[in-house]
């Protein structure tokens, strides 16, 4: 979930020039093409607003428009280095955009503000999972959980790091509680399936995926985004991706034939 500031701008909003919709259409995240409008009117008006880019580069991520977006993110953590949400959402953009030692950079700067924040520690387990960094992956995992029991997106990145480490019936207790959570994640029964037949991984291919996660209305974006959310429907084994309002990247399992 992104932090949206809206108390900050509100308090700006009599001493500047911007005018009230430029601040609600910046605030919202249902219409990103609004909320990019409403944004650049906003940083035009109040250009040293750091929380206006980041909320500016929430808006480009639904859009799928990433280089921007961690464009935006690293404007506003240049006028506040401790601006939570753009360290969040930029380590999520570098992560679609296949970057994961920046975005690995960006969740441990981001754990170093909030230990507390279940988010960035899955958001590292899943960058040190892509940078086959299996140990210290199933230890952010683990935290993510112990902060959030009900994190169905870290217990998928545990068991998946399980499931490569070919510790089969550990990664199927994760598959179990993520079933808990979701009742037929097409995932956590395909991770099953895998885990029953002591098929790991390393006999596939695996691969990061950005799953956008919003907490409204799906984005139209061509590149799966931090915050927008069109839902990958389940198809046969060759690829299956399914998306949570919890703000994360799935792992999408592509087996061999």
């Amino acid at each position: 979930m992104r932090t949206l500031w809206t108390a900050l701008f509100l308090a700006l909003l009599p001493a500047s020039g911007a005018a009230a919709s430029d601040f609600a259409d910046c605030a919202q995240d249902a219409r990103p093409g609004l909320k990019l409008a409403g944004c650049t009117l906003l940083i035009a008006a109040e250009p040293k607003l750091a929380a206006a880019y980041s909320s500016r580069g929430d808006a480009l991520a639904d859009l799928g428009r990433m280089p921007e977006a961690v464009a935006d993110y690293s404007r506003a953590l240049a006028l506040d280095a401790k601006l939570a949400p753009a360290l969040y959402n930029r380590g999520l953009a570098y992560l679609a955009l296949g970057q994961a030692p920046a975005a690995a950079a960006d969740f441990d700067a981001a754990i170093a503000l909030d230990a507390t924040d279940a988010r960035a520690f899955n958001g590292r387990g899943m960058a040190n999972s892509t940078l086959g960094k299996l140990a210290e992956a199933e230890a952010d995992f683990t935290k993510a959980v112990s902060l959030d029991p009900a994190y169905a997106r870290a217990y998928l990145g545990r068991a998946m790091v399980k499931l490569r480490l070919r510790r089969f019936d550990d990664a199927n207790a994760d598959f179990d509680a993520v079933l808990r959570l979701h009742q037929g994640d097409p995932e956590a029964l395909l991770g099953r399936k895998m885990a029953d037949a002591r098929t790991a991984p390393d006999d596939t291919e695996v691969t990061g995926s950005l799953t956008p996660l919003a907490e409204v209305a799906p984005a139209p974006a061509a590149v799966p985004a931090p915050h927008a959310k069109p839902h990958h429907r389940p198809r046969p084994v060759e690829a299956v991706s399914e998306s949570y309002p919890d703000n994360s990247i799935a792992l999408r399992i592509v087996t061999t034939r």
